[in-house]
């Protein structure tokens, strides 16, 4: 039997009909609004902490700039706490009809006041407004001893604060740690064949600083007038010194003596004694300037003693009939002292060039002295070495 063909309407019926896009649609709308929302979101809250972030670093760059802007600040010189305190110099005689051995001076707090006590020899400081003393000064014979020997010596139960070393102090501050009650600072330091104790005690009158702080500062103006014709004040300007022409030292050789290295040319020889054959440049006392010169300049190197150099040179008896020629001078950066006899008990002219580097007492003997023409004849290699020398 034949089966009849369906008609176009079942046909229909029969084919299922596709989903309708609406729903679809629909839900990929939502999802798109809520990224796109959360984008905005994101983008609105990063642009806000950028934007705040910016303004507070230009808050605080407007804070930094005026904080270092030079219009800002008031400027505050340096201030030279010495410069107002008053000056106290001294005569040091054997006794009070001899002639000055030397004069020296220095600076205290201008609230200060000096003043003698009868029957003592010393010199006492009291603060303006306080009663008792604050700082006395006391000179005494050290019979060659120095500072380490004198306190042996006397055996104080000090205790060593620092060491103190300029152009004329050089000696220790110490502290007494076994007085009970007070505070008790003193500064020991040699000028020729004196011990100068100075002695600062803040009980009774009180200081307001450290008692070895204020006596550094005091001793840093300490001056040594050590000549009768030098003024009233001591001091010599750089500008009023002769300053020596020194030659270049390129190629030149270092050599050694004593804790001190000097520079030499390079065809000079060093000997530790005239009688060696062999050179020492690690001890050279003895220069020789090339195989023709017999007679070499000498260099000795010491312990500086403190104070004048002219004394250490010359020794106590300096004013002993020579008419001695004393020249300050500078020799590149070191200042030395030219020494010549110019008449008198001494005729030869015979002199030294005599400085100090460090702890170090220095003498170039032989320096020439033209008698007849009053003028130092000039050896520019002893110059120049003169210029070199450095502590060690």
């Amino acid at each position: 039997m034949k089966t009849p063909s369906p008609t176009q309407e079942q046909l229909t019926a029969t084919i299922p009909s596709p989903p309708s896009p609406s729903f679809q649609q629909g839900n990929n709308s939502k999802t798109l609004i809520i990224i796109l929302s959360l984008l905005a979101t994101i983008f609105f809250i990063t642009s806000s902490l950028l934007y705040l972030q910016n303004q507070q670093l230009r808050q605080i760059k407007n804070i930094t700039q005026s904080e270092l802007s030079p219009t800002e600040i008031t400027p505050h010189p340096a201030v030279n706490l010495i410069a107002d305190w008053k000056t106290f110099e001294h005569v040091v005689k054997k006794n009070p009809t001899a002639e000055p051995e030397f004069i020296f001076e220095f600076k205290y707090p201008s609230t200060w006041m000096t003043e003698g006590r009868p029957g003592i020899n010393k010199t006492f400081w009291t603060i303006l407004g306080q009663e008792g003393w604050v700082m006395d000064l006391e000179i005494k014979d050290r019979n060659k001893k120095n500072v380490n020997e004198w306190i042996a010596r006397e055996q104080y139960p000090y205790d060593i604060i620092k060491k103190i070393s300029n152009s004329f102090v050089n000696g220790i501050i110490v502290s007494d740690p076994a007085t009970i009650g007070n505070s008790h600072t003193l500064a020991l330091f040699p000028i020729d064949d004196k011990m100068f104790i100075l002695h600062i005690s803040s009980d009774p009158p009180k200081i307001d600083k450290d008692p070895a702080v204020l006596l550094g500062q005091i001793l840093s103006t300490f001056k040594l007038l050590d000549n009768k014709n030098q003024p009233k004040t001591g001091q010599i300007t750089p500008a009023s010194l002769a300053k020596i022409d020194v030659l270049s030292t390129e190629k030149w050789k270092t050599v050694y003596q004593n804790g001190v290295l000097f520079e030499i040319p390079p065809d000079a020889t060093c000997k530790s004694d005239t009688r060696d054959d062999k050179e020492n440049t690690q001890n050279c006392r003895h220069i020789y300037f090339g195989p023709e010169d017999i007679i070499p300049t000498t260099i000795s190197v010491s312990e500086y003693e403190g104070g004048s150099r002219r004394r250490q040179y010359l020794g106590p008896d300096s004013d002993n009939g020579c008419n001695w020629i004393i020249k300050d001078a500078y020799f590149g950066n070191i200042k030395a002292l030219q020494i010549a006899a110019d008449g008198g008990l001494c005729q030869n002219g015979a002199g030294a060039i005599v400085t100090v580097v460090g702890d170090k007492f220095i003498v170039f003997r032989d320096l020439h002295y033209d008698f007849d023409t009053k003028t130092i004849n000039r050896f520019p290699p002893v110059d120049t070495i003169v210029s070199t020398l450095k502590a060690i």
